[in-house]
């Protein structure tokens, strides 16, 4: 097994942070050409491609998020995340039940989808969704200025009917 080099490590993940950072601020242009520098690098890591992937995805760089999505599949074919990104791009080239079979699959492995920041003191909210016949798709953003990857198709979703600022909000995804 080759050995990590550590400082190399270090670097990516001080790269991803940054480009999290263009992101957050709406320079996409920056961002891409950030995660361009680093998205060769450790191609066995699974953690950063699937970072890498999102990333490409949230500014647009479809092809290269396939890439760098596939290439975390390819070690850790299980990860739920990248299964459910990956779902947004075939369905976006047309390949339904590809996508489709990604999101059936995302949901095996993790069934219920929870806020990225829990708020303390608040409720909890568990909504149920049937993903029978859906996918996941890419939505712009336009407050963020980013690509955002959401569940589509399906039946009535709850989701205009529940207030997320005033919950934490939890979906639960079942298959049938």
């Amino acid at each position: 097994m080759m050995a990590v080099n550590q400082e190399a490590v270090q670097d990516v993940a001080g790269v991803l942070t940054r480009v999290r950072r263009h992101i957050d601020l709406g320079q996409r242009e920056e961002a891409f050409y950030r995660l361009r520098e680093i998205s060769h690098l450790h191609s066995r890591n699974w953690r950063f491609q699937c970072e890498i992937g999102i990333r490409y995805f949230q500014v647009g760089a479809l092809d290269r998020s396939e890439w760098a999505l596939r290439n975390c599949l390819t070690v850790k074919p299980d990860n739920a995340i990248a299964l459910r990104f990956l779902s947004a791009l075939l369905s976006q080239r047309g390949e339904t039940a590809a996508a489709e079979q990604c999101a059936e699959r995302s949901t095996l492995i993790d069934p219920i989808i929870g806020p990225s920041h829990p708020v303390q003191g608040i409720p909890n909210v568990l909504r149920i969704r049937s993903i029978k016949n859906s996918y996941q798709g890419i939505s712009w953003n336009a407050d963020k200025e980013i690509n955002e990857c959401g569940l589509r198709r399906g039946h009535f979703s709850t989701k205009d009917l529940i207030d997320r600022e005033r919950v934490n909000l939890y979906t639960a995804a079942i298959l049938g």
